[in-house]
């Protein structure tokens, strides 16, 4: 094996007009509008092009080469996605070194598909690049090829001019359909498939007359790229167009249902054996696969055995998207198939950039080119071959830190009423108030939403999930989410349920809401605040989507709480309060349904009688009501029907009450403390004019009365839908009064400015003992906000690892840009703590090294290759691609600052600056138990 000697020039390539014409009229293409236009295109597959391209320049002196899978030349617009990817990757990537294309170059494998394939790659590419059969190359569809599927590939790789192409005529690998080469000093193992997706079939060696088999050319072509490096610090990139089975997202056996390739031997399809034959002995591969075409946005498209070895699904560079079917799995499209193949999938076009780092320990860097978006996705996955604590990409430590979607202000979900027929409805989520909640995960994703339709009589009618919209180009991506109930069954004129809730791909959920609707017309209901009123900005407002007036009684003032860094209302017991101006169909709203949510603390009991704080009673309605024993009793309209529970004063307490026609209930930070069964419509108060008051009741004309002394962070009355249990329990967390306990500031070590800090882990605990995680914010000497990154544990803080293990799922980090006092902020629920953090001055390197020089290739002058002239029926390795990287500018990927939103009741919690910001760097992550998701399998004939 001998390194090809490129001679290209390192700057972007192209080919004149006359050449472009000529090629693609090899093709039996046209041209129209100075673009390539195809037979059979996909009427539904035009390809989105960026408006504004973001690539951000790459830094340092590294091997970079990309990794294409399913290209399926000629469908789904995929002669306008590869020079528009080539012309991205050239202009982000200039010292891109190689490209490898990992099987399904092609459609059906037939000659005409050839041709067009080869107009676009010689027209196109501009580096060395290999090609390696998959599936398709043999036909697809019930046509088998035979042994005319090897000639037309062989045929194709016998016609490429593009720069550098090892496998054309007088390459360095002619002809041969497996190519072990190198690039930039790294070994490239890359395979084709056989009949059948089988890799143990016989094929010719690299002399091209002995037979071996595929699986054993693969044994010892790894074997020989592993003792050039004894070590083991150097990875060995393995690639083969079909993925091991249980390993990448999504990989299961049995073989039949069409996802994985056959490795073992003659009849044992559903083999692991080669597999787990490599894992034992070969931690440094890193194996690429494609055919799953799942999008490269699912965070499981990684996988890291800390058994084995690190093996990574690349997506599809110009078909369409797959996903797994079923539709209690990532459920149905939008035209209601459920058999995981979305329909506006089809302008699919991203590939891999494979980063190595000589100078770092051979770190790698992959990067996910998405050329619909113009930009890469997500954070880069990083890591070290030789040292696993680098290893968090593990499906196990993922799934253990992903957490539930997050609702921004508005998120809800309702059904429009001319979408209602006497059998069905539509569906609408706010989508773009739904997001990923990546303090958890970074990279993680709202893969489906479930929908769930009971009947009035409790019974569940439909439980199935829709595919959200994340793996469409953002210009395609609704800000609303409208479905028709596909597969349910609804009943004329019957009244039912329906909650919506966003899932990730580990299947946590958040409701995102309920609506309840009746078919037929009838009126729809849908489960929004009726009045939402967050004193956090000093502002009594009502936030909901029809605002209702406010009018302040007395001189209720405002108060900033340090322990939540936000301000509260406060009553003083004897004529404040704050009346919101309510109409007779709100009452009529809240006849049979409500949940009243408060934060409040009292500051004093009530002397004598009662007093009010979140009230309409009079003569009907419903209010909250506390009492000189210390309880607070949510009533009924009647008078008398009523829950209790004690409530001390200064105590931040957070109260639940609903009524849900059939027992009304109070919750107390979370829990179920009283239930009363109750049933007929809560009655309006007999008070002119209307008002709900914070703060006191309603008297007959409208005026407050029964003022309480107590001061309120937020209180809010939401019609059409009851809170379960497990939504009370959420909210509660979400704005859980806390006691934080700080780190010590030596916790921190010595931070020095320009030098990363990792920020010590807090504790929080909620009043109800519940753990919760203490997320830092910090600001500089200035009072600006620092952006923070994710952070890998640095060697001599295993205290962190252990905090970490222990409560914390996430570590950050900050560079202190200067000395001075930082002060860092931990915010958990509704609260937050702060300290002071000295950063002193930068310490300066008297002697730097601004040009370290990378190990030199230990083999620059290997033996030519022997056999150079073709033979018929080729196979085996090849040879390689050279050089490294350029240089640029590094890259960060912060989160956006601003607002955090309370998950599930979609109120702002104001926290006062800037959210902490992820970077790339990968942070410390504990390991659970692993459960693989099941599914519904389905023929793989069209993948």
């Amino acid at each position: 094996m001998e390194p090809l000697e490129t001679a290209y020039d390192k700057g972007t390539f192209g080919v004149t007009r006359r050449t472009f014409l000529k090629l693609a009229a090899m093709a039996g293409v046209s041209v129209a509008g100075g673009m390539l236009v195809f037979p059979d295109q996909e009427a539904n597959a035009a390809f989105t092009q960026p408006s504004e391209p973001q690539w951000p320049a790459l830094s340092g002196s590294k091997v970079r080469f990309t990794v294409h899978s399913d290209t399926h030349y000629t469908g789904c617009d995929v002669e306008q996605k590869l020079p528009y990817a080539f012309d991205a990757i050239y202009r982000a990537v200039p010292d891109c070194a190689a490209h490898v294309f990992d099987g399904d170059s092609v459609n059906t494998g037939t000659a005409s598909e050839y041709a067009a394939l080869l107009a676009g790659a010689n027209a196109s590419i501009k580096k060395p690049a290999l090609f390696v059969m998959g599936n398709h190359e043999f036909g697809v569809g019930g046509t088998a090829l035979g042994g005319n599927a090897v000639a037309n590939f062989s045929s194709f790789l016998s016609q490429l001019t593009c720069e550098g192409a090892l496998q054309k005529p007088g390459g360095v690998a002619e002809g041969r359909l497996n190519v072990h080469t190198t690039v930039g000093g790294y070994h490239v193992i890359a395979a084709s498939c056989g009949h059948g997706y089988w890799y143990g079939d016989a094929m010719y060696d690299d002399d091209g007359t002995t037979q071996i088999s595929r699986l054993d050319w693969m044994r010892r072509e790894i074997a020989a790229a592993a003792a050039d490096d004894p070590t083991g610090t150097k990875p060995i990139f393995f690639m083969t167009h079909h993925p091991f089975p249980g390993t990448v997202w999504y990989s299961p056996t049995p073989f039949s249902a069409g996802w994985i390739g056959d490795f073992g031997p003659d009849g044992d399809r559903n083999s692991k054996a080669f597999y787990n034959e490599l894992k034992a002995a070969y931690p440094q591969l890193v194996h690429f696969s494609g055919h799953t075409h799942i999008p490269e946005e699912d965070p499981r498209s990684i996988f890291q055995d800390l058994d084995g070895f690190t093996l990574v699904q690349t997506a599809t560079f110009g078909n369409n998207f797959w996903m797994r079917g079923g539709a209690n799995a990532d459920g149905y499209d939008e035209n209601g198939s459920a058999g995981g193949h979305p329909n506006s999938g089809y302008d699919a076009s991203q590939c891999l950039l494979v980063e190595v780092d000589p100078a770092n320990g051979h770190e790698v860097t992959i990067r996910r080119m998405d050329f619909r978006r113009g930009t890469y996705l997500g954070s880069p996955w990083t890591f070290k071959v030789s040292d696993k604590s680098t290893w968090i990409y593990t499906h196990e430590a993922m799934g253990a830190a992903s957490k539930p979607p997050v609702l921004e202000q508005g998120a809800a979900v309702r059904i429009a009423a001319d979408s209602i027929t006497q059998t069905g409805a539509s569906f609408t989520i706010t989508a773009d108030k739904v997001k990923p909640d990546v303090s958890g995960l970074a990279d993680d994703v709202v893969m489906a939403y479930r929908i769930v339709v009971v009947d009035a009589q409790g019974t569940e009618v439909h439980n199935a999930c829709y595919m959200s919209d994340y793996y469409k180009a953002p210009v395609n991506q609704p800000v609303e989410f409208t479905r028709p109930l596909f597969g349910a069954e609804l009943a004329p004129e019957s009244a039912y349920s329906l909650k919506a809730y966003a899932r990730n791909p580990w299947e946590k959920e958040t409701l995102v809401g309920e609506v309840v609707f009746t078919t037929a017309g009838q009126e729809v209901v849908p489960a929004t605040p009726l009045l939402s009123v967050d004193f956090s900005t000093g502002s009594a407002e009502d936030a909901s989507d029809a605002p209702h007036a406010v009018t302040a009684f007395g001189n209720p003032g405002f108060e900033l709480v340090e322990g939540f860094g936000k301000q509260v209302a406060v009553f003083d017991g004897s004529a404040d309060a704050f009346g919101y101006d309510f109409a007779t169909e709100d009452f009529a709203k809240l006849a049979t349904s409500t949940t009243a949510e408060i934060l409040l603390q009292f500051t004093r009991k009530p002397g004598s009688g009662y007093t009010d704080v979140f009230s309409c009673g009079q003569g009907g309605g419903q209010w909250l009501e506390y009492y000189p024993d210390g309880r607070l009793h949510y009533y009924f309209t009647d008078g008398s029907t009523n829950v209790s529970a004690p409530v001390e004063p200064g105590t931040w307490t957070h109260i639940t009450a609903t009524y849900d026609g059939v027992a009304i209930k109070m919750y107390q930070d979370g829990a179920l403390v009283g239930e009363t069964a109750a049933s007929g419509p809560i009655a309006p108060p007999s008070s002119s004019p209307y008002r709900w008051f914070i703060g006191a009741d309603v008297d007959g004309s409208g005026k407050p009365q029964a003022f309480s002394a107590a001061k309120v962070a937020f209180a809010k009355l939401t019609h059409g839908t009851v809170a379960t249990a497990e939504d009370v329990a959420a909210n509660y967390l979400a704005s859980a009064p806390a006691a934080i306990e700080l780190p010590s500031v030596e916790e921190f070590g010595s931070p020095t400015a320009g030098t990363a800090c990792v920020i010590a882990p807090a504790t929080a605990t909620a009043s109800n003992g519940a753990a919760l995680e203490a997320v830092p914010s910090v600001t500089d000497p200035a009072g600006n906000p620092v952006g923070l990154s994710i952070t890998s544990v640095p060697e001599g803080a295993q205290a962190l690892v252990a905090a970490a293990a222990a409560g914390a799922s996430t570590l950050y980090s900050f560079v202190p840009a200067e000395e001075g006092d930082y002060l860092v902020t931990y915010r958990a629920g509704y609260s937050q703590a702060s300290l002071a953090l000295p950063v002193a001055a930068a310490v300066v390197d008297p002697d730097p090294d601004p040009d370290p020089s990378p190990t030199p290739d230990p083999d620059p002058d290997p033996t030519p290759d022997p056999d150079p002239t073709p033979t018929p029926n080729p196979g085996g390795q090849g040879d390689g691609i050279g050089g490294t990287g350029g240089s640029g500018s590094s890259e960060t990927f912060p989160l956006s600052s601003g607002t955090s939103k309370l998950a599930k009741t979609g109120d702002p919690l104001d926290f006062g600056g800037a959210l902490v910001g992820m970077a790339a760097a990968a942070g410390a992550a504990v390991c659970v138990a692993r459960g693989f998701l099941n599914g519904e399998f389905r023929d793989e004939d069209s993948r």
